[in-house]
């Protein structure tokens, strides 16, 4: 070595390979050895000498580490800090630990939902009829679920919308039946020119699985034939109060 500071407790850096001081075979069978270049460090350390009052060269070749069982130890003279050595690089410090994590399928967790049946093709007026199955997956059909159904499809605020369901999920299973009118006043001035409204039916069920909140959903679309000859007047919900109040002077 340069000195015998260059001797650490886990590691030691030599000014020459083993191999070119022909080191006992005690010692190289028993550490690892690499080249300064291997591990990307520096080959020379510029170093000031405060006894003699100069500046030196420190040229390094290879660094060693002792294998497990062994330690690096300086003769006659203790580490500076003293350190504890365990021996060597342990498993710990060799393996690095790794998850696999796997997303969890749509259709896995408590509850299965089926496809959405019901008429794709409505006349204004007319009554709908909309059933989704929902079950239990094999391995929780000895449990009863309690679950939120909601059901929605209208763009504009003030229609009539679908009153929500609570449900019980048995072995049995069941279904999210609604049953509803579309109402036609969620139409758009251009839909009821061209006498089609079309929407999105999105019924979704709520329930707790463990200690979260699950949240499952399934749409559908359906088109409602509009009366061409009917007129639609739309007036704000408030304006409604005031132009059916009378003036006092015509009481």
């Amino acid at each position: 070595m340069n000195e015998a500071t260059d001797c650490f407790y886990l590691n030691a850096w030599l000014r020459q390979a083993l191999g070119s001081v022909v080191a006992s075979r005690r010692v190289r069978d028993n550490v690892w050895e690499f080249p300064v270049s291997d591990l990307r460090m520096p080959d020379s350390v510029e170093v000031y000498d405060r006894a003699a009052n100069r500046t030196w060269q420190k040229k390094y070749a290879s660094i060693i580490f002792p294998r497990t069982g062994y330690a690096l130890a300086r003769p006659k003279s203790n580490f500076n800090p003293d350190a504890y050595s365990h021996g060597g690089i342990s498993i710990q410090e060799m393996l690095v630990p790794m998850l696999a994590m796997r997303l969890k399928a749509p259709e896995e967790g408590l509850l299965v939902l089926g496809l959405i049946a019901g008429p794709s093709d409505l006349i204004e007026g007319e009554e709908a009829e909309f059933r989704m199955p929902v079950q239990l997956t094999q391995s929780h059909k000895n449990r009863e679920i309690r679950i939120e159904v909601q059901a929605t499809y209208q763009n504009k605020e003030g229609t009539t919308s679908i009153p929500n369901q609570v449900q019980y999920v048995s072995a049995t299973g069941g279904d999210a039946v609604f049953r509803f009118i579309p109402d036609a006043a969620d139409a758009s001035d251009e839909e009821r020119k061209t006498g089609i409204m079309e929407r999105t039916l999105r019924i979704s069920i709520t329930y707790r699985e463990v200690q979260r909140m699950v949240r499952k959903a399934r749409i559908i679309r359906f088109s409602l034939r509009l009366n061409s000859e009917k007129i639609v007047r739309r007036v704000p919900a408030h304006l409604g109060k005031i132009l059916g109040l009378t003036p006092r002077s015509m009481k």
